[in-house]
């Protein structure tokens, strides 16, 4: 859901999803906080679409679950894991987020 644009632009709806104590390691060697985060992402307007290759959901425990997969934007590849942790009375949250450049061009498709 991170991934699409319309809801990158909304800050309730990131915040919903973000662990209060989110970090990211992004692709450019930054490191991200949520308030980081929230303060990029506003105002943001839609951008390219993302679409996810090879989406793998990892189950670490109950509470506790891996996503790996593939975003591909403008040809370029990106491999992204996350860490998403289920609170009791919230649900899903992401705590953590890396994206890795990869290389590869990509064909649409």
């Amino acid at each position: 859901m991170l991934h699409m644009s319309e809801h990158r632009a909304n800050a309730e709806t990131v915040a919903a999803l973000l662990h209060p104590d989110f970090l990211e390691f992004g692709g450019s060697g930054r490191t991200w906080d949520l308030a980081d985060t929230l303060e990029m992402l506003a105002g943001t307007q839609p951008s390219v679409p993302v679409r996810v290759r090879t989406l793998r959901p990892v189950r670490m425990s109950e509470d506790v679950i891996l996503l790996t997969y593939t975003a591909v934007k403008d040809r370029r590849a990106t491999l992204r894991s996350s860490l998403w942790l289920r609170d009791s009375t919230l649900g899903w949250r992401m705590r953590f987020h890396q994206g890795t450049p990869t290389s590869d061009d990509l064909e649409d498709s």
